[in-house]
This record gives C-alpha cells, structure tokens and sequence, in this order.
C-alpha cells in the first residue's frame, strides 16, 4: 500500500508543477500583450478551469482527511504501558467521583450502600495486579478517606479496613465519616466489599455482638491531621456512650489548624432535643454534652473550621466554631437559635459563600426597629427551607443581609414573610430562584423584585390546584408597575404540578419572555369542545405545550435535571 501512495505522490506532484507552470505562463502572457482581451471562448475556457479547481481542491482536502485519520488512529494500547502519571491521573479521577460508601439523604437513616459488594476504589484497584498495587499503596491521598459504621454488623471489617487506609495515607489530611444506622435494621450479607483481606468473613461480620460493633480508635498517631469530620447519627434513645466516646476521640486528636470542615446529622427517634457539644470544665448551657477535652483545646480546633453542616447536636451559638466561615448549614434538628445569635454568626463570616437555614430563628426582632446591615460580598447560594413550619411565613431575618455583586441561588421552601424575603431580592443578583411548596401569591412581590432572574424553578409538590397564575401573574395586575417591568424569565421549569392549566403556562410564556420551558411529573389541563381534558401521557403534553405562542424550547424530563436542588431528586 504504502508503494502505491508514493507512486501516486510522485505522479501528482509532477502533475502539480506542469499545472503550474502552464497557468503562471497564460497569466504572464496576458498581463504583457493582452492577448485574448476578447476571446469569449477563452475566458470561458478558464471560468471551467475554476471549477474544476474548486473539484481538485475538494479531493485533496478529503486525501489529507484521510491520512490525518490514519496518522491519529493508534494500536490498542495495553494500559500498562501508560506512564505512572497519567495512571495516577485516572485512578484519581475515578476514586474522586466515587460516591461514599456510606449513603445518607436526610430524612432516611444512613446506611452501607448496596452497591459496596462491588467496584470499590481505590480497593479493588490495588487487586488488579502487582504494578497496579505498587502504584495505589504509594499514593497517599487515594486512602484519606475513612468510613465507619457504629452499632452495625459491618462495624469490624469497616474497623479493619481503616486501620489499613490511615497507614497508607501517610500524612495527609483525612475525611472521616463516621455513621450510625438504624439498628432495627439489618444488612444483608452482601451490604459490602467482598475482598478478603478486611477482618472476618462476610457472615462472621454480620453477628451481633455488641462488644464488637462500636470499634473507632483507628488513628495512629495524635493529633492526627483530620481535615473533615463527619457524624451522620441515627438515635433510638439519645446520645449513647460510644457516641460521645467518639466525639471526644476524633475532636481530642484532631491537629489544630487543620480540622476545615465539621459535619452533624442527627435522626432521633426519641425525640429528644437536640444539645449543645461543650467542654466539661467550661459548660455554658443547661441543654448540653460535656466532652472531656478542655475548653481552650476545644475552642483552638473550632477556630480553624470554614465549613460547618450541623443539623443535631453543635457547638454552642458564641462558639469560635461560627467565625470566619465560608459555609453554614443548619438544620431543624440544631438547638433553638435566637435571631440576634444568628445575625451575629453572620457578621462574623463576612466571606461566607453558602448559607442554607432550616431552622426558625427565634426572638425576631421588631421590624421597625433600624439594623445594621450585614454584608456577605461573596454570597452564592442561600437557601430557607421551612418545611417542619409550613403554616408561618419566614425569611424576616433575610432584611438584614446585603449580598454582593455575584449572582446569587435562592432557594425557598415554604412562605415568605412580606418584607424581609423581597428587600434581600431587590438587593441581590438572583439568577437561580427555586421555590417549593408556594402558598397562593407569597412569592410574587420576590419574583417581581428580582430583574437578573435566568432560571426559576418551581416544584408544587403535588398540591392542588396548582395555579401558576398565583405565582406569575400578570404583569400589570395590581402592582406597582416598577415591580414588573424588569422582570424576564430566561428557562421555567416546572416540577410536580397536577392538572396545570395551559393557559396558565402560556400566559406566563407571553409576559415573562420564558426562552426555555422544562417539565417533569407534570400533568396539565385544557379546553376541548366537549369541556376541560386532563393530559397526563408526556407526549400529549408535550404535543399540546408545541402549540404556545411565541414558542419556546420545550422539555419534557423523564428524569432528574441539572436545574433543580438535589434534595428536590428526593421529596
């Protein structure tokens, strides 16, 4: 092959030059003499030979296609001949969008995913074969991360487990998760790894014995460099023993300055209040969990942490825990916090990015009575999810915040209250705006105070009617008209409507400019001659929805989207 490609080279290159040299000839003999100035045929003779240029061109460039095809299309390569760097390179990203081994959505229990008796990295990368071992052993960080499960059968392998990742992790900083499932549930015997070289065999493991199934004491030297501590606790009877034993290990070892994040979810299926973590030489609350680490130890490692996730038990509200964060999530379970505590926490964190309150301050203060703004320049993402206290309006303690110049995701479940939640929106940027369970037109006056919206999302959560007129209606309907002139709506997507009416949907289309329109477990309504039609078959609707005016992009979603909260995937 490769003899006839050179013999065919060399024929076209001559061909080439003699074309060349016949056409730069013609062009200098008419630039000299004019000759054939106007011979039609000549011209004719040569607008043909443009075409058939433009033919040889065409050939050529699918002859140099070919070749670049050819030149970029390598032999299967045996992975092992990769270099170590671009091995290590996709190891890391494997293990790095690796979900945990332990699962948790808030409000179910955590649990040991069924999925773990299957690929589980970087565990089952260091069996492939012995260059792969060396390789993965020899990376730290491919071992930082360290699950535990207290008062679970799966306690000792998990045990065994950690013990061999912290010594392979060397001095990196580690990602603790420590969980503790339901105990009236029981695992099956398939619940993890099946590798042998973790402790007992898999139905040795599954027995219950209680002496065995509250191992944690893994690290090997203290402090021990622990950059995320994360506690996901399922209570049947309040703080156990072993609960605050744990605690007291992994907070009393941890090396200061280096703790960044601190993680408490709690589930209490006793139903008692949530209690403040404090030191038990410097208790500051009657509602409290005393550790035994000293307080000035305890306040040392609270001061470094920049991510705080707390829905249970917590530092106490003056803690040095609340300063300088980039991160605060609290939830309904966390201990009552005053308004005033919590303006303060925000005060203290003027470069807090994430802020998502679940929890109702208590002790508001007057609302004609004048604040003193907090500002929060680097504000992204900030969510107020009332669900526990659907009947109140909330967000009155949001008239304090001044976001900066950043486009900001506002999420909102619940009732708004009639003044904070609007001051925050015509002060802020808000691009993303996700709103659940609305009741009747509390949102609008915030819809219509937010100019820079590029996507509103709306879940109604199956609540009847569903009335998108509530929420969006029209523009010039008794409201000020400097609340709606501004106002656009780039993408709708509309999540959990029942029997939706179309008009509905095309009267927001018409007067909020909608580009964009997304469904998903959406059933809608409209007129026929025989009366009003419910259209629950995603075709139907979609074929219905092909009919608005002006016509937007529309998607009917037979799955999660990108465009919506992940706690929306579960409700």
């Amino acid at each position: 092959m490769l003899d006839e490609l050179n013999h065919a080279s060399e024929r076209l290159e001559l061909a080439l030059d003699q074309y060349l040299s016949v056409c730069t000839f013609i062009r200098d003999s008419c630039l000299r003499s004019g000759f054939h100035a106007n011979d039609e045929l000549f011209y004719n003779s040569l607008k043909s030979e443009q075409n058939k240029l433009l033919g040889h061109k065409r050939k050529l460039e699918e002859a140099q296609t070919a070749i670049n095809v050819i030149r970029n299309t390598n032999p299967a390569t045996n992975i092992n001949s990769l270099p170590p760097e671009i091995l290590i390179r996709i190891f890391s990203l494997v293990i790095d969008n690796q979900l945990c081994l332990i699962h948790s959505h808030y409000p179910y229990p955590p649990g040991i995913s069924r999925e773990s008796n299957r690929i589980r990295f970087p565990d089952s990368l260091s069996y492939v074969c012995s260059s792969w071992r060396r390789l993965t052993i020899n990376i730290p960080h491919f071992w930082s991360h360290i699950d535990i499960a207290l008062n679970h059968p799966l306690n000792p392998r998990l045990f065994e487990r950690a013990k061999v990742f912290i010594t392979r992790s060397g001095n990196v900083p580690l990602e603790v998760h420590i969980c503790d499932p339901c105990s009236r549930e029981t695992p099956s015997s398939d619940g993890f790894i099946s590798s042998p070289s973790y402790g007992n065999s898999p139905q040795k493991a599954l027995t219950r014995d209680p002496k065995t199934l509250h191992n944690f004491r893994f690290l090997l030297s203290s402090p021990a460099p622990i950059k995320s501590l994360n506690l996901d606790l399922v209570f049947e009877d309040g703080f156990q023993d072993y609960h605050v034993a744990s605690l007291e290990y992994f907070l009393g070892n941890c090396t200061p300055e280096v703790l960044k994040c601190f993680s408490m979810q709690q589930r209490d299926f006793s139903y008692n209040h949530a209690q403040f973590i404090e030191p038990a030489d410097r208790p500051q609350t009657r509602s409290n969990r005393l550790l035994a680490i000293p307080s000035q130890d305890l306040e040392h490692l609270w001061l470094s942490t920049t991510i705080l996730r707390l829905n249970g038990s917590c530092p106490p509200w003056s803690s040095q825990a609340y300063h300088g964060l980039v991160e605060l999530r609290l939830g309904d379970k966390v201990p009552d916090i005053r308004e005033s505590q919590l303006v303060n926490i925000l005060r203290l964190s003027p470069k807090l990015r994430v802020l998502h309150i679940k929890t109702t301050p208590q002790d508001s203060i007057p609302l004609d009575q004048t604040v003193e703004p907090v500002f929060l320049e680097d504000l992204e993402e900030l969510d107020i999810n009332q669900e526990s206290e659907i009947r109140y309006t909330h967000g009155d303690f949001l008239r304090w915040i001044v976001p900066g110049s950043k486009p900001l995701q506002l999420t909102f479940y619940g009732s708004p209250a009639k003044i904070g939640p609007p001051q925050f929106c015509a002060r802020s940027k808000v691009t993303r705006f996700f709103l659940e369970r609305y009741i009747l037109d509390s949102f609008v006056d915030m819809i219509r105070q937010s100019p820079w919206l590029e996507i509103l999302a709306v879940n109604a959560d199956n609540f009847i009617p569903s009335n998108l007129g509530l929420i969006l209606p029209p523009i010039d309907q008794s409201y000020p008209e400097g609340l709606a002139s501004t106002t656009r709506i780039n993408t709708l997507y509309l999540l959990k409507f029942s029997d939706l009416p179309f008009e509905d949907i095309q009267a927001a289309v018409h007067l909020y400019s909608v580009k964009h329109l997304m469904i998903r477990c959406t059933s809608i309504s409209y007129e026929t001659e025989e009366g009003r039609k419910v259209a629950e078959d995603p075709q139907e609707i979609k074929t219905k929805l092909s009919t608005l005016q002006p016509l937007p992009v529309i998607e009917y979603l037979d799955s999660h989207s990108p465009h919506e909260p992940e706690h929306w995937w579960y409700s």
